[in-house]
C-alpha cells in the first residue's frame, strides 16, 4: 500500500508557486504559455531539416487545438 500521494518534487512546487497564487484565468493563461513555449524550443532544438520540422510543428498545433 503506498502512502506517498505528494507526485511532484518540492522543486515543482517552488516553481509553481507563483502561478498558483495568480487569478486563475491569468495563471491557466501564463501555465499553457509557459506549455506552448518550452515545446516550441524543444522542438526548434531538434537536429531535422525544416520540412521535417514543420510537420512536427503542424501536427502538435493541431492536437493543441483541439484538446
Amino acid at each position: 500500500m503506498e502512502l506517498d500521494y505528494y507526485k511532484y518534487s518540492p522543486v515543482f512546487a517552488l516553481i509553481f508557486s507563483p502561478i498558483a497564487a495568480m487569478p486563475i484565468i491569468l495563471g491557466v493563461i501564463l501555465w499553457n504559455l509557459i506549455n506552448c513555449l518550452l515545446l516550441f524550443f524543444a522542438i526548434k532544438s531538434l537536429q531535422f531539416n525544416d520540412i521535417k520540422k514543420a510537420i512536427i510543428f503542424w501536427l502538435i498545433f493541431i492536437e493543441m487545438l483541439t484538446d
